[in-house]
């Protein structure tokens, strides 16, 4: 019985069109946009999409605090190889800002996934009264249907980014070469984890907003602004914030000779908060990947150690973002059953 109402749900909410049709193009984005930067084609110019400048601040001036506001930052990331320049904004002096391009699937995907999964969680769950009403009259209550959705939504997002990374895959293999694709396979691997990572997050904010608002639309709405403000506003209020703190910080830093000294200031841990909000996490972890992935000896702004500690940790964020998210929607979504009932 409950296979059945699993399969019925994901049913439901595949057959929308607005649905499918992002879920098509998350599926073809990839695969187009690394065929095209393959060594088959000729090279093509990368177009700016959005650019939000950062405050000018020299790297020595960062360098000093950065490590502590943001674990494992490297000053210099390293250049990722080019069966993966697709996946990855690249550069001797890294991005500026949060600078936008519609040349890498990183920058692609930090927009479009969030906005798909919200969109698909805040169509999850039931709405009309009667149907909860029938739902919650179900053996084992309202409870026993919510986690039957928790099941969906996380089933429907794994499969979308299984599916995706395979595509992706196959991509690689087909324009640099299956030895290519071997040399890089646990860099793409790690990069479709945070990106599954991303999406679970942002699906799961969705589909909480859904359970807090009883119009769908309006749910809706709220969503995609909730994903505006975490995707592109939050990220750039921490590196305006943080670079800020430096300024005003580097000169204590500098006479002490360690960052340790700023372990009591409340503003340390508001600014490491802001850095683990879903959308700078997701930067942070792909500015990371490359130097723990890449062979060639590089120059780095901290050890092997820490920067895999940082991946961990923004790991950790997105999932514990996923799961406050269900655990509230599930309190709300019970309640709203109990009182329909």
């Amino acid at each position: 019985m409950k296979y059945r109402t699993l399969a019925s749900i994901l049913t439901v909410v595949l057959r929308r069109r607005h649905v499918a049709l992002l879920s098509g193009c998350i599926l073809l984005i990839g695969p187009c946009l690394i065929l095209s930067l393959s060594p088959l084609r000729e090279p093509r110019l990368t177009s700016t999409l959005i650019a939000f400048e950062d405050p000018v601040l020299a790297l020595d001036r960062v360098a000093a605090v950065s490590p502590l506001l943001q674990p494992g930052w490297a000053a210099a990331p390293a250049r990722t190889s080019e069966a993966t320049s697709a996946f990855f904004s690249q550069g001797a002096t890294g991005r500026r800002g949060q600078t936008l391009t519609t040349g890498t699937l990183d920058d692609i995907y930090r927009f479009i996934l969030p906005l798909a999964m919200i969109v698909i969680g805040a169509n999850l769950l039931p709405h009309d009264r009667r149907m909860l009403a029938t739902l919650g009259s179900l053996p084992g209550g309202v409870l026993r249907v919510y986690w039957i959705h928790v099941v969906a939504l996380v089933l429907a997002t794994t499969t979308l980014l299984s599916i995706v990374f395979l595509a992706n895959v196959g991509a690689v293999a087909l324009g640099h070469g299956a030895s290519a694709l071997w040399g890089d396979i646990g860099l793409l691997a790690e990069f479709h984890l945070a990106t599954w990572l991303l999406s679970l997050a942002f699906a799961s904010l969705g589909f909480m907003l859904s359970a807090l608002i009883r119009q769908r639309q309006t749910a809706l709405v709220t969503g995609l602004a909730v994903m505006v403000l975490l995707s592109a506003c939050a990220p750039q209020l921490h590196l305006v914030l943080s670079q800020s703190y430096v300024r005003s910080h580097r000169n204590r830093v500098e006479a002490a000779g360690t960052v340790d000294v700023l372990d009591s200031d409340p503003a340390t841990y508001g600014l490491r908060v802001l850095g683990w909000l879903p959308g700078k996490a997701y930067i942070h972890i792909l500015e990371l990947l490359p130097n723990l992935h890449n062979r060639a000896v590089g120059t780095r702004g901290c050890s092997g150690g820490s920067e895999r500690k940082a991946v961990r940790a923004g790991y950790v964020a997105l999932a514990v973002i996923s799961a406050l998210s269900l655990g509230v929607g599930g309190v709300i979504f019970v309640r709203r059953g109990v009182e329909t009932a």
